[in-house]
């Protein structure tokens, strides 16, 4: 592969983007957000991403190029996609044993076609970290890794796209384990400056912020919000145009609601973590509520 598109901003595509490398270390790679402006090109490699039309998929992959992904925004193209090209379509599924995150998908592909001599290298250095940011990044609470992967999180977002591995997984994992404690009662305090309106049968939770999952895990757990909307105001890539990044969490009965706003958006992700980015047009809080009334009646 010539390139290697992952999901920017997001620690489980910029994991995946690592794996991909070991196996196509020669490649270029680029970020890639929903609502991104982009053009595709041959053998390009798109893990824990896909692009917005069933058009632009079967671009990558009319030029042989391949697509891993597991967000669930894209399961329909992605599955029409996978009975014309087969071998090329990779798609992940959140409740399967190991969460098939962009992650996860990306190491079994690697692992499968690599030579013998270097199994070793791979395993050591990618296994467990690339389980363990699946069970963050599919807030697979079931997992063991789950605590672990959440401050993870947390500290490679710090680096976002300029994270760089050595490839010392118990190192980095050492790391997250010390910084547990000390994320989980800073997203008690965030949570604890949420604005919380109640609209309809939902409880929803405002916080001025980019970084909202693990506040939101608190506010949803402790029964305090059924949907948690962190937003953020800034300028969209490469223009002047201001607009509003909204990151949004929800509890599982408010998750096929709350993502049908961020479709309507042009946004996407899974179904109970996602996100959109929209013009900014006055006061993002009331903004959000504006759209949540425009499709009250699948409330």
């Amino acid at each position: 592969m010539d390139k290697i598109v992952y999901h920017g901003n997001c620690t489980d595509g910029v994991v995946a983007r690592e794996i991909a490398l070991f196996l196509f270390p020669n490649a270029v790679t680029q970020s890639f957000v929903y609502q991104d402006d982009f053009t595709i090109g041959p053998n390009e490699m798109w893990v824990d991403a896909s692009p917005n039309t069933y058009e632009q998929m079967e671009a990558i992959v009319s030029q042989g190029g391949i697509i891993l992904d597991h967000h669930a925004t894209r399961y329909e193209m992605l599955h029409k996609l996978k009975e014309s090209y087969p071998d090329q379509v990779f798609i992940g599924y959140n409740n399967a044993p190991i969460p098939e995150s962009g992650a996860w998908l990306t190491y079994k592909y690697v692992r499968d076609r690599i030579t013998n001599d270097r199994v070793t290298e791979l395993e050591e250095s990618f296994e467990e970290f690339a389980k363990t940011v699946a069970a963050g990044d599919t807030f697979r609470k079931d997992r063991p890794e789950f605590a672990i992967a959440r401050s993870l999180a947390k500290m490679m977002m710090f680096y976002g796209n300029n994270f760089e591995y050595d490839y010392n997984w118990y190192s980095l994992k050492l790391q997250a384990e010390k910084m547990i404690q000390v994320f989980q009662d800073k997203a008690r305090t965030s949570a604890e400056r949420a604005i919380i309106h109640v609209e309809g049968k939902a409880r929803i939770a405002f916080l001025n912020t980019s970084g909202v999952s693990d506040a939101a895990d608190y506010l949803i757990s402790n029964d305090k919000a059924d949907i948690v909307v962190g937003w953020t105001v800034g300028l969209k890539d490469n223009t002047d145009q201001i607009v509003v990044f909204y990151s949004i969490r929800t509890s599982e009965p408010f998750g096929p609601f709350a993502i049908q706003i961020a479709k309507a958006n042009g946004g996407g992700g899974h179904l109970m973590a996602h996100g959109f980015t929209a013009p900014y047009i006055g006061e993002p809080m009331g903004a959000y509520l504006v759209f949540v009334k425009e499709l009250a009646n699948n409330f």
